[in-house]
């Protein structure tokens, strides 16, 4: 079986700029290169700049919660070198609903998207 890039991951948010903003601030995501050329939506990067995150304004007829319908969840899973640490950080900026799974801590941020905070295999692998 061969392997997949991820070259872009598109969510729905109700700001996309405010949101755009958010994970500049508080994830460290850069503006991508090139930028989106739609102008409806906002494109970011890690630090990788390899996989970009598409900010898309949301359909109305959805509403807020769309990520929830029918089991489907969208989720940014997020490499820390100190999970807990980054967790305080971000419920310190508005990101609220601190639970524990298997695979991390998960939160919300303040646009209703689910957070998972993991710590880095590579810091860790050091």
């Amino acid at each position: 079986m061969s392997l997949l890039n991820l070259q872009r991951l598109v969510l729905n948010v109700s700001d996309p700029e405010a949101a755009a903003n958010w994970y500049r601030q508080h994830l460290g995501l850069k503006d991508s290169e090139p930028a989106c050329a739609d102008g409806r939506s906002v494109c970011l990067a890690g630090r990788s700049r390899v996989a970009l995150v598409d900010l898309w304004p949301e359909a109305p007829e959805h509403g807020a919660r769309q990520q929830f319908r029918r089991g489907f969840q969208q989720r940014l899973t997020v490499y820390a070198d100190n999970p807990m640490h980054d967790v305080f950080r971000l419920l310190s900026v508005g990101a609220k609903d601190l639970r524990k799974s298997d695979e991390g801590l998960l939160l919300t941020d303040p646009f209703g998207l689910e957070l998972l905070v993991v710590r880095d295999p590579v810091a860790s692998a050091a």
